[in-house]
């Protein structure tokens, strides 16, 4: 809790807790009377907000709604995973099809369409 409000609740608490006047609590404190009403309103309207979002009726949790997000996350997640491997796998295979052409060898071509013949032509459009 920030020092300001604290200073501010301890000096309204005082107030109520003690019961003593309002030019007593002042004095004790060093603060304006303007100042003590203003944190008292401050105060009591933030402690009312409070109540409020408290009290407010809260929607009924629906099993099916909660199940579908859980799911929905879930799926999200792996979408991202298998995006992320996709990317390592194509990196791979651009840098073994480098290697490839600049080896020199003659067993190159047989290699290149070996490789060519298990991928996916979606992976050999990105090369």
């Amino acid at each position: 809790m920030p020092d300001d409000l604290a200073r501010k609740l301890s000096v309204v608490l005082a107030a109520v807790r003690d019961g003593l006047p309002t030019e007593e609590i002042c004095r004790r404190y060093g603060i304006e009377r303007r100042t003590y009403f203003r944190w008292r309103r401050e105060l009591t309207r933030a402690g009312l907000a409070w109540l409020r979002k408290q009290l407010a009726p809260q929607p009924d949790a629906d099993p099916v709604v909660d199940d579908l997000e859980r799911q929905k996350a879930e799926l999200e997640a792996r979408v991202l995973e298998l995006e992320r491997s996709k990317i390592i796998w194509e990196l791979r295979y651009k840098l073994l099809r480098w290697r490839l052409e600049n080896a020199g060898d003659d067993r190159v071509e047989k290699i290149l369409a070996e490789i060519n013949r298990l991928l996916p032509e979606r992976t050999e459009e990105g090369a």
